[in-house]
């Protein structure tokens, strides 16, 4: 399960939709709280149904300050226990053999007058907490003085609030991977400051049942704070998926073109050997073809936030700011771009294929963006298998047994199956 936090700073704004859809593209995001939002709650939830997220509850922001929501997909159960002024304690139910918690969605006092009642209300809140918990969230306070960057000097009552939450509370800084801070002022070199306002933190209970939980720290851009991610249980193992036709492709007149040519490459052989040839310098042509025609945008985008990601751990200087500032509006225009770019694709389709059942249609677009995974397998009851594998090796064993025979043969009305015709020439 992967959790995504983020204080945008405003929902309006024309670059919002598409840096969330891509955020939660690329981090495979099941749960999603969202602070500072300022906007209603019919707009959040519009929005929310638009990135695919059909549950939801919200905070509606007063005037232009405030707003808060969270959502989650219909693949992950969650019951929302509590609505606070700032934030929302949900539970996140039993999945697997992982157990339930329950998850702090909060939002922190920026004004130290304000600090020191709400800390005193989160402790009673989480000490009253039976099952295992977390919090995250902007929670507007530091711990040391490795946690800010520049700016007045560090004071130790700074420090002393969140320490004296997690001594009283039992949590634990779950740490991250990224840049070290989460906040921005977004000014000149010489007021210019930074600081890690944003984190999860969990107690004992929480952190033995999900031993292989992180968080990591995106790249700021399009708000003053980073996006944090809450991997709670662990890395997704990267498959290498087979080759698929897409039904995108066909939109192109290129496309023809590509699979004509291709296919009248020469090859040496006999038949089987002949179509194996040409199928794979097809396959070839396709992939080199679509990583030009369709897949461009989407690369250099993964590289201008990669790139995003190292300067912001790298020491603050003058010069690193203005590329900062340089790759951000990057980052911003090219979303840009690859949102008209599908929006125009969506409507060759509707096009197409018209409009008879936008809901049907909807929800099957809905459905084949989910990555298509197999997280874990039940062997036998009560035995479940993550690795892969495990899983891997429970399937061919079950697909062997499957189809054994003690007496296989082949007819001769097999090899009629292979005729030069069907392979367009040698």
């Amino acid at each position: 399960m992967r959790c995504l936090s983020w204080n945008y700073r405003g929902l309006r704004r024309p670059t919002t939709e598409r840096s969330l859809r891509g955020l939660i593209r690329e981090n495979d995001a099941d749960f999603l709280f969202l602070s500072k939002t300022k906007v209603s709650t019919e707009f959040m939830v519009q929005l929310l149904n638009r990135l695919g997220f059909v549950n939801s509850c919200c905070i509606p922001a007063e005037g232009t300050a405030g707003g808060f929501c969270v959502a989650w997909r219909v693949v992950v159960q969650v019951d929302i226990l509590e609505v606070y002024d700032m934030g929302f304690k949900v539970k996140i139910e039993a999945s697997l053999d992982y157990p339930q918690w329950v998850l702090f969605c909060i939002n922190g006092p920026a004004y130290a007058v304000l600090k020191k009642n709400f800390w005193d209300w989160l402790i009673q809140i989480v000490q009253q907490c039976k099952d295992a918990w977390a919090i995250m969230g902007d929670l507007n306070v530091i711990m040391d003085e490795n946690e800010k960057i520049r700016g007045r000097k560090y004071q130790l009552r700074e420090g002393n609030i969140l320490k004296n939450f997690m001594f009283n509370s039992g949590g634990v800084d779950l740490g991250f991977e990224g840049a070290p801070c989460t906040w921005q002022n977004a000014r000149s070199f010489s007021h210019h400051i930074r600081k890690r306002l944003d984190r999860v933190i969990a107690d004992d209970q929480w952190c033995v049942s999900f031993p292989r939980a992180s968080v990591v720290h995106l790249p700021i851009y399009g708000s003053d704070h980073a996006p944090i991610l809450l991997k709670a249980w662990g890395e997704y193992e990267k498959l290498l998926y087979p080759f698929r036709f897409l039904e995108v492709w066909t939109t192109s007149s290129e496309c023809g073109n590509i699979i004509s040519n291709a296919w009248q490459s020469v090859a040496s052989g006999n038949e089987g050997t002949i179509l194996c040839s040409k199928l794979k310098y097809t396959k070839k042509e396709l992939k080199k073809w679509n990583a030009m025609r369709f897949g461009h945008c989407e690369k250099r985008l993964q590289h201008l936030k990669r790139d995003l990601g190292v300067i912001q751990e790298a020491t603050v200087s003058q010069e690193n700011l203005e590329k900062e500032a340089t790759i951000q509006l990057e980052i911003l225009n090219l979303e840009e771009k690859i949102e008209r770019i599908w929006r125009q694709k969506s409507r060759e389709c509707w096009l197409k294929f018209g409009d008879n059942n936008t809901k049907f249609f909807h929800a099957s677009t809905l459905i084949r963006r989910r990555r298509n995974r197999i997280s874990c397998i039940e062997a036998s009851p009560g035995l479940w298998l993550k690795q892969r594998q495990q899983i891997g090796d429970y399937f061919l064993s079950n697909f062997k047994n499957l189809y054994q025979t003690t007496d296989p043969s082949l007819g001769d009305e097999f090899e009629s199956l292979f005729r030069p015709g069907y392979y367009g020439g040698k």
